[in-house]
């Protein structure tokens, strides 16, 4: 039972660091833009749709419990590869949703006749295709990256204290 708070205690931590990121960023979009937080909210899902976050948040949410469980223990092979799965699964994530946003602009292009009375609403449709494509990629590998390298920092760390014991 102990355990099972353990982890719901590292549950609410990572939760409560996800959210504080969340408006951290929110923060700081509106003082760059000095557009509000729902005209932001509003572009940001224009952009990259409601699926890739919200898989996004719960799989940085698993990566985060990871990463806490490894702080406390850092020998626990069971949560170094439970973070490592989840940050593979947030790079995998952001490809496959770029590889979708290419190709749904791809079809968008094969789908209208190319004229010059369409040319515009052509270009329009790929590149807003094509920035989901991207925006995907520019978010997921960089914390994929970061949950990766805190993992294995982390399980390192208890290696070498094993190696010292």
């Amino acid at each position: 039972m102990s355990a099972l708070r353990a982890c719901g205690g590292d549950l609410n931590r990572a939760l409560a660091v996800l959210l504080s990121g969340i408006a951290l960023g929110l923060a700081v979009a509106v003082a760059v833009t000095s557009y509000p937080v729902p005209k932001i909210s509003q572009a940001a899902f224009g952009v990259v749709g409601w699926i890739f976050p919200t898989l996004l948040a719960a799989l940085i949410l698993l990566g985060m419990v990871s990463i806490l469980r490894l702080w406390r223990c850092s020998a626990s092979a069971f949560w170094r590869q439970t973070g490592l799965q989840a940050a593979s699964c947030i790079a995998t994530l952001a490809l496959t949703c770029t590889l979708l946003g290419i190709s749904l602009g791809i079809g968008a292009l094969a789908e209208t006749p190319l004229t010059p009375d369409t040319v515009t609403q052509v270009i329009s449709a790929l590149t807003d295709r094509f920035s989901m494509a991207f925006m995907t990629t520019v978010i997921g590998l960089p914390v994929s990256a970061l949950i990766r390298s805190a993992v294995l920092i982390l399980s390192a760390r208890g290696h070498a204290q094993e190696g010292r014991s």
